[in-house]
């Protein structure tokens, strides 16, 4: 009866290391996948438009009790743009 057993259980690690290994390689295609629609997706390139009336504001004499001073500049967005820097000096 032992070698029977051990018979049975050999077949079954046997089997699950053949399942293990197909989803392993499943998964990995799947990933692979995604990974290159991505870098296609980042590739595009985008047609739009990012327009500001305003591109420049002068605060003046800034005072340390003055605390913290704002503006804001409206854009208009026409189409698919991607912003990929975004600074101030």
């Amino acid at each position: 009866m032992g070698q029977i057993t051990v018979g049975i259980t050999a077949t079954r690690t046997r089997v699950a290391t053949s399942r293990s290994r197909r989803l392993l390689f499943v998964g990995l295609a799947i990933v692979a996948a995604v990974i290159g629609v991505a870098v296609l997706a980042a590739g595009r390139a985008e047609s739009g438009t990012i327009a500001a009336e305003q591109t420049f504001h002068h605060f003046g004499t800034v005072r340390m009790r003055d605390g913290v001073l704002s503006t804001s500049f409206p854009l208009t967005v026409t189409g698919t743009v991607r912003v990929t820097n975004l600074g101030t000096t």
